[in-house]
């Protein structure tokens, strides 16, 4: 299994444990931060729309893409750097270590210098991405400036020594301090938003709680990873590649942004800021499961690249469908549960001025499920570092998505918006993408690459299935209010499930799966999970 021990080494955290007791401990405190980063927000969210007015909340989405696509400048050099600290830090190379983290240093401040500069030079614009009224309260470049100096903080201190922590499987520590700070973060909004309604506060209380972090982390890593300090050169073998590595993640992290930014910024210029309040409370619930999902990738991804180094190639491919089955489980009962609960919770959460009509449900439900079942894949190659191999498919998706957004969204609203990440997610990122790891990693000739396609469409078919008779059956309960989401919610928490075990129990790593479960969950739950599955 993928859940192998590893050795001691000295320095930094006095012992790299199992990767299963790594796992456990990560996704253990990566579920309480989640549910923190979800619960929070939410909150903060809720006490903007009924104290000053939905279009705040556009006004902060609308910023933070802006910010997204300020953060090219970054390059994807943090994730070359996590993955060349891997080998390292497993062999116990002190001295590479510390000249990765040295280099990484200087990269960022020169990166923070640069999202200073592009910020300041966007306020000529900004105006212009806001199509109708502003909130006359505000001034929108002022409130612009304090978003770009948060930005900047994360690049100029300290940011860079989160990598430590990643590379050892330590994650956990990340996740124990993103809590106490979004506590703060969100006690400093809520009063800001209520008490004052002033949404200056709101927005300063970005780069305060942004620097508490930073400085958090820095203390911790010096405490945790005494021999690890900023000194050292790399030798040029080391250094090209890492440029190749970031080279290549120079066209993925474009993508990334286009894809996943565009969208709030057509909105808002097309539509405005009501309309981007509205479509953004329908994207944080998207936002909180990604936030779930991701809590499951942080946790793995540091495990994967540990069992790359150290396990074969079979080993690794029977992990990849053991754990993919598991993880496309959790995306297909969390899209039947997006069908099923998400208009009662809109309604009751924002009041049903501020909703849609179900067909828009029925997009994002299909945008959330295409948009992360291609989760595994991405998981890998990641770990892999096969960023330059598939530099061109991100570029290409995002820009088919741009493209068709602009088009789209003048013939056919809002529905153009999800259609275009649907088509381009579902025809270029998953099959290309896929493509890549299953031939430089796998070596595989096409055989288990098709078998893969296959297998993806099929658990889609699954979902649909599964989703649609859900729904079914949920809209024959004509129950509304608190009581009647419970109801509704009661029955997604528990006969979805039961259609999902039945089907994923047709597979062959179904027992494998079992397994992997078995290991990263307590003791005292094993027997529970070995008699229901």
């Amino acid at each position: 299994m993928l859940l192998l021990e590893n050795n001691e080494y000295k320095g930094g955290i006095k012992r790299v444990e199992s990767r299963s007791k790594n796992v456990k401990r990560n996704i253990g405190w990566g579920i309480i931060n989640c549910f923190v980063s979800i619960i929070l927000p939410f909150l903060t969210r809720t006490a903007v729309v009924y104290s000053i007015g939905i279009e705040y909340t556009g006004l902060d989405s609308l910023f933070h893409s802006v910010l997204s696509v300020m953060n090219l400048a970054e390059l994807g050099i943090g994730s070359a750097m996590v993955f060349s600290m891997y080998k390292p830090i497993a062999e116990m190379d002190e001295e590479k270590v510390c000249a990765l983290l040295n280099l990484y240093r200087k990269c960022y401040r020169i990166i923070g210098m640069i999202v200073l500069g592009i910020g300041t030079a966007l306020l000529l614009f900004i105006n212009r991405l806001i199509a109708g009224n502003v909130p006359n309260n505000v001034n929108i470049c002022i409130l612009f400036i304090i978003y770009i100096v948060d930005d900047a903080i994360g690049y100029l201190l300290f940011a860079y020594k989160t990598s430590l922590f990643t590379a050892s499987q330590r994650v956990d520590w990340i996740s124990r301090i993103t809590i106490i700070v979004q506590f703060l973060k969100c006690i400093i909004r809520i009063v800001g938003v209520v008490y004052f309604k002033n949404y200056y506060i709101y927005a300063i209380a970005l780069p305060v709680t942004t620097l508490l972090n930073n400085l958090l982390i820095h203390y911790l890593a010096g405490k945790e990873f005494p021999n690890y300090r900023c000194i050292g050169e790399l030798n040029r073998e080391d250094k090209v590649a890492i440029k190749k590595k970031v080279g290549g993640m120079v066209f993925q992290k474009i993508g990334h942004i286009i894809l996943t930014s565009a969208d709030t910024i057509v909105i808002s210029a097309f539509f405005g800021l009501r309309v981007l309040g509205i479509y953004n409370g329908y994207y944080y619930i998207i936002t909180a499961l990604a936030a779930v999902l991701s809590v499951v990738q942080r946790s793995l991804i540091p495990s994967i690249g540990n069992s790359i180094v150290k396990e074969n190639t079979e080993k690794n491919y029977s992990n990849f469908n053991i754990i993919g089955l598991l993880y496309i489980w959790i995306i297909g009962w969390s899209s039947t549960c997006l069908l099923c609960l998400y208009q009662p919770f809109i309604t009751l959460w924002q009041g049903s001025e501020n909703t849609f009509s179900f067909p828009v449900v029925i997009m994002l439900t299909v945008y959330y499920y295409t948009f992360h079942m291609g989760d595994m894949i991405h998981m890998y190659k990641e770990a892999l570092g096969l960023w330059w191999e598939g530099k061109f498919v991100p570029i290409v998706s995002s820009l088919l998505n741009l493209i068709l957004n602009v088009v789209l969204v003048q013939l056919i609203g809002i529905y153009g918006i999800l259609i275009s990440t649907i088509i381009s997610v579902t025809f270029i990122n998953v099959p290309i993408l896929s493509k890549i790891v299953f031939k430089y990693y796998f070596e595989d000739n096409g055989h288990l690459w098709k078998k893969y396609l296959g297998e993806v469409c099929l658990y889609f078919v699954i979902t649909f299935i599964v989703s649609t008779f859900s729904l079914l059956i949920v809209s024959g309960i004509h129950i509304n209010g608190y009581i009647g989401l419970f109801i509704k919610a009661t029955y997604c928490l528990i006969v979805p499930n039961i259609f999902y075990l039945f089907a994923w129990k047709k597979f062959s790593y179904y027992k494998g799966s079992v397994e992997f479960i078995a290991k990263i969950i307590p003791n005292r739950f094993r027997s529970i999970i070995n008699k229901i599955m």
